[in-house]
């Protein structure tokens, strides 16, 4: 045998992923418990972490003859631990000759099989053994090892109209289609079972509930779906209800057939339910329908072949349209009409005359009624009950309708009517002429007696026989006479006209004729009030009579004033009235009545009160709503409502000739004016008086302050800034057009004139605002004052600035080294720093930085671990947040990622060199059997090796495998051990130590 010893170390050459050295752990040589010999192998197979899952072996398993499990050399051995909810095990060939399996549980080590690959291997609900799995026959494989948790999913409920159909389609997990068999819990089972489209081999069915289907009460179906994950498992199963909407149950009302004149009204009758209806003037719907709607019933417009479609409000929700619908057909016929025709006279009609009208016969049981009514006004003049013959005598003339109405047995009616013409001729008056007389009025007894006289006159005239008046029948003459009909023209005269009627019992003829009474004689009088007098003035002068005692004989006296004629001097005058008698039927005759007068009384006058105007000028003297007289130095000539108007008054026994004033000012705001007022009477006499005005300014200016203002500041010296003046605890007075130049609406105005612009402020605050309130003042010339106030508040609204540090991606591993490499240790609460130490920390491209426009309160930070990814072992989310005294507040972040990029160091054992004959020594030589697949070591393990093997990590403990290569098969036998350190992030080194 050949003897070499040294190792060949392979850095960064890793053979298998972290997950596949976990997943392929090797089991000692000496497992207690285990039913195979100590040299099997032996692969755990971990599928706990799902009731529904897979493992996949590594690739290229070859079975080693010396390997003995269940009495067969030659086998490959899988130790499977299942989920508790696992149901079956088994194991597929995903390459290599397929070939049979034996199984066996923990408990009981009998070997049981064998079992073709592929096959399901069931599992009880209590099983709570290990399961093994040995497989032994010669090839190469790869395996996948298999749980299963069987599952079907059905929605619970489904609903379903008669008539119509669903899909029921279920959901499966780890089950045999196969195996699916559909049942029902309820009977009878053939017949709901019929209603399926299928009950084996499907997940999906159709379900059809046929109309008519169910019973009363019996509303819902329980189907129950069972599948197994393999024939030989037992079952699980899901249930669906089947909640049944029964189909419309409705029936048409009678009457289905009408008379004529009646309503086709046809009326459904659906029980308790509430459905919706859709007439139709066709069977089966045919036509156009009513449309959709609750009510029962519906009127048609014609007879013959109808239906109804209805619909069930709740199937229609849930998706079942026609098919859930009924549809009623019905035919709707009519009555016969009975006959109904009215005859009757053939002549003219009078009144006080019977006669008899009739109709044919309407069969056994009709009844015949009958009306008749003035053609053509239609006034019902009598009513008969029953009577097919009725006879009837009118006592009115004009044209008669009669009409009858026939009600059949079936209570069908049917109408007619016929006009009968009357009378149609009057009395002829053509040959008659009455006196029309003119009558002097004598008083009321005389008067009447003569018309009296002259209506008697007509009377016999028109009733002598052989009279002007000629018809074919006899005739009465009627008159309206009556005294009280004569009509008034003036005084006792005036006419009366009366109208004689001459009628034949149906038509009336007229004549009339006037009498009039006349009046031509004027009134006389004797009055002693129309004598001649004598006053000192005009104004004494009694007014002109209203009336005087006089004589008519037909009737009422009126008195007219005509006017009187002045001459003499003013104040000496000499007046003749004249007035005019006149009766009421206008004769006419005038009289005289003389008067003296002389004047020497002086006028009075009165001025008004002092009057206080507001204004600014004279000028405002002159405006007539301030209800007073225009300003006048010189004389102005005024009338009696002027001086009323402004509070004075001037009167005279005689009259007045002029009314004046004239003005006299002095001082001013106020302004004092003196008027003098003059009155003068028509003979001379004269009276004067004074009036005091005041002209005041009274009226406030106005003032509107500019808009409020909101601004960001810090002090309450940037006011200056934000509304144009600095502030000031004192009154400070500013031009006018500076005050209106701050803008935001801000204005003054007078009726006269702005004296000045003034403005003091106020304020209140807090921590983070100044409420300053500014009260503008303006004053007129005559020191009117009106204020406005303004409100600017100042506040800090700014948000703080923060530029954060460099983000950090560094070699690390744990989040203690976040300190050193940040400047700030690592914390999941927050923490308190000063700024100083912020602008501090280490940055290579960001400056770090904070600012505030009013002052920093506060700087803290606080880490966030997020979720690492290799080759990250940390990764943290730094938030740094400044906050201002205000509360305004902003963050930033920074990351910090610690990277193990760093490989394991690995130191292989020396090489070994022993005698033997093949590679089963590997055993006894390094304490590890001969592996031509990879074998994995802890890295206790593999630092307990021996010959100076060694390996260690900068972060995390590291797995070491090995794999052995024959170089040299003849002697000497050498075989390469090739050792591969690797931590969880994939950093790896190799070596090789060789055995002899």
């Amino acid at each position: 045998m050949v003897i070499a010893y040294g190792s060949t170390p392979t850095p960064n050459k890793a053979i298998l992923d972290f997950a596949s050295i976990l997943g392929i752990l090797k089991i000692g040589l000496s497992q207690p418990g285990s039913p195979c010999t100590p040299l099997n192998q032996e692969f755990i197979v971990d599928l706990t972490g799902s009731a529904s899952s897979t493992w996949n072996s590594p690739a290229g398993l070859s079975p080693n003859p010396l390997d003995i499990c269940c009495l067969n050399p030659g086998c490959i051995e899988f130790k499977v631990l299942v989920h508790a909810n696992a149901r079956a095990v088994s194991l597929n060939i995903l390459s290599g000759p397929a070939g049979n399996y034996d199984w066996k549980l923990e408990s009981d080590l009998v070997c049981t099989g064998p079992v073709p690959t592929g096959d399901v291997f069931c599992i009880g609900a209590s099983t709570t053994d290990t399961i093994y799995i040995t497989f032994c026959q010669a090839g190469t494989y790869s395996f996948q090892v298999q749980s299963y948790e069987p599952a079907i999913t059905l929605t619970p409920i489904e609903f379903l109209a008669e008539g119509c159909s669903i899909n029921l389609s279920a959901t499966l997990q780890d089950i045999d289609p196969t195996t699916l068999v559909w049942t029902t819990l309820d009977a009878p089972a053939a017949t709901y079972l019929s209603y399926l489209s299928a009950t084996s081999g499907t997940p999906n069915v159709t379900v059809t509930i046929p109309k008519g289907a169910t019973l009363p009460g019996d509303l819902t179906i329980d189907y129950r779906l069972t599948g197994r994950v393999d024939p030989t498992c037992p079952p699980i199963s899901v249930d669906v209800a089947i909640i049944v909407l029964p189909e419309p149950n409705v029936t048409i009302n009678p009457p289905t057939t009408f008379c004529p004149e009646d309503p086709f009204t046809v009326t459904a009758n659906p029980g308790a339910a509430s459905y919706e209806y859709n007439w139709y003037n066709a069977y089966n719907g045919g036509g156009a329908g009513t449309g959709w709607g609750a009510s029962t019933s519906h009127t048609f417009p014609t007879v013959g072949q109808k239906s109804v479609i209805i619909r069930d409000p709740n199937s229609e929700i849930l998706g079942f349209t026609v098919c859930a619908r009924d549809t009623i057909n019905f035919d709707l016929s009519l009555f016969p009409t009975p006959p109904a025709n009215v005859t009757g006279p053939i002549v003219p009609l009078c009144t006080g005359v019977s006669y008899a009208f009739q109709t044919p016969t309407a069969g056994a049981g009709a009844i015949y009624a009958w009306e008749f009514r003035e053609h053509p006004s239609g006034t019902v003049i009598s009513n008969v009950a029953n009577n097919r013959t009725p006879n009837v005598t009118f006592n009115t003339c004009g044209d008669k309708r009669a009409i009858v109405t026939v009600t059949s047995n079936n209570g069908c009616d049917s109408t007619s009517s016929l006009v009968f013409q009357s009378d149609s001729l009057p009395p002829n008056l053509a040959g008659c002429t009455l006196p029309t007389p003119n009558f002097e009025c004598a008083g009321v007894a005389a008067n009447n007696a003569a018309i009296t006289a002259w209506h008697n006159a007509n009377l016999a005239l028109l009733d002598l026989p052989g009279s002007c008046a000629t018809d074919d029948c006899s005739w009465t003459v009627t008159s309206n006479f009556n005294l009280a009909n004569f009509i008034s023209s003036c005084g006792l005269t005036g006419s009366i006209t009366v109208q004689y009627t001459i009628s034949d019992g149906c038509f009336q003829s007229l004549i009339s004729s006037t009498f009039t009474v006349v009046d031509n004689t004027p009134p006389a009088t004797t009055d002693p009030d129309l004598n001649t007098m004598a006053f000192q003035c005009v104004a004494a002068i009694p007014p002109p009579e209203s009336g005087i005692t006089m004589t008519d004989i037909c009737g009422t006296t009126s008195f007219n004033y005509l006017g009187q004629s002045p001459s003499g001097i003013p104040c000496a005058l000499l007046i003749t009235r004249r007035y005019e008698m006149i009766d009421q039927c206008g004769n006419r005759d005038t009289v005289f009545q003389v008067f003296t007068i002389n004047d020497n009384t002086a006028p009075t006058l009165t001025c008004g009160g002092a009057i206080a105007l507001p204004g600014c000028t004279i000028a405002d003297i002159d405006v007539p709503a301030n209800g007073s007289l225009e300003f006048s130095t010189a004389i102005r000539n005024i009338t009696i409502g002027e001086l009323t108007s402004v509070g004075g008054n001037a009167n005279d026994n005689c009259g007045i000739d002029s009314l004046y004033y004239r003005d006299v000012r002095a001082s001013s705001c106020p302004i004092t004016i003196t008027r003098t007022f003059t009155v003068v009477d028509s003979c001379g006499n004269r009276r004067t008086c004074n009036q005091t005005i005041t002209l005041d300014d009274t009226t406030l200016p106005t003032i509107t302050a500019p808009n409020d203002i909101n601004v960001g500041g810090c002090v309450i010296g940037d006011i200056l800034v934000v509304s144009g003046l600095a502030y000031s605890a004192a009154s400070v007075t500013i031009p006018v057009a500076t005050f209106t130049g701050l803008g935001g609406g801000a204005a003054v105005n007078d009726n006269c004139a702005i004296l000045d612009v003034s403005y003091s402020d106020a304020f209140t605050t807090n921590t983070c605002e100044y409420v300053v309130t500014r009260t503008f003042r303006v004053r007129d010339t005559c020191l009117n004052v009106a204020t406005d106030i303004q409100t600017v508040r100042i506040a800090d609204n700014t948000f703080p600035t923060i530029t954060c540090p460099d983000n950090i991606t560094v070699d690390g591993c744990t989040n203690a080294e976040i300190a050193a490499i940040s400047g700030l240790a690592y914390s999941t609460t927050t923490v308190n720093i000063t700024v100083n130490t912020f602008v501090n920390l280490p940055s290579t491209i960001a400056t770090p930085a904070v600012g505030d426009n009013c002052g920093i309160l506060s700087l803290t930070y606080r880490d966030f671990p997020l979720v690492p990814t290799c080759p990250q072992l940390v990764n943290v989310r730094r938030d740094f947040i400044v906050t201002d005294s205000c509360g305004n507040a902003i963050t930033c972040s920074q990351t910090i990622v610690l990277e193990d990029n760093t490989d394991p160091v690995l130191t292989c054992p020396a090489d070994m060199i022993a005698e033997g004959c093949n590679q089963s020594l590997m055993l006894t030589m390094s304490g590890y059997a001969y592996s031509t697949t990879p074998v994995v070591l802890t890295a206790a393990q593999y630092n307990s090796y021996g010959g100076g093997a060694s390996v260690s990590d900068n972060c995390i403990n590291v797995t070491v495998t090995y794999q052995d290569q024959i170089v040299q098969a003849s002697c000497p036998l050498i075989v390469n051990r090739t050792f591969t350190a690797t931590d969880p992030c994939g950093n790896s080194q190799q070596c090789i130590g060789i055995y002899n």
